[in-house]
């Protein structure tokens, strides 16, 4: 069976929705959020970073990083369309972060766009992470 988070483009819009209704209660457990937060907390982000969060799904991890210390933009990049939808409803009011549709191997931005790259449980969902950490440290 592939696993659904891989072939989330593809998946009947009732599975997506639950997906999406999850991701925000697991964004929201206690212990996600100590999680995040100690990982967080052990990245030096420069003054004012630049930051991507690839495989954002509905944006809780983009959205908490739009209001870390040092972070000065936060961009959201999900091959979800329903999940980018959910994502900008959900950070909306937050100026400092944008949520796009697109692929972990095809990122669609400048080299060296971001100074960090954050991926939250997504390199164990993609066909090739490695290809995607690749595109990461480009962009």
């Amino acid at each position: 069976m592939p696993d659904v988070y891989n072939t989330i483009t593809s998946a009947e819009p009732a599975l997506v929705q639950r997906i999406a209704q999850a991701l925000e209660v697991r964004g929201a457990d206690v212990q996600q959020k100590s999680m995040l937060g100690s990982y967080l907390a052990e990245i030096k982000f420069p003054t004012n970073a630049r930051v991507i969060e690839i495989g954002c799904g509905t944006g809780p991890v983009a959205r908490r990083l739009a209001g870390w210390p040092s972070v000065g933009q936060v961009v959201g990049v999900d091959p979800s369309s329903a999940f980018v939808e959910k994502a900008r409803q959900l950070g909306a009011g937050l100026t400092n972060l944008t949520f796009h549709e697109g692929n972990a191997n095809q990122l669609r931005f400048a080299d060296s766009h971001f100074d960090v790259a954050v991926f939250h449980t997504t390199l164990c969902h993609l066909s090739d992470p490695k290809g995607a950490m690749q595109e990461a440290t480009a962009s």
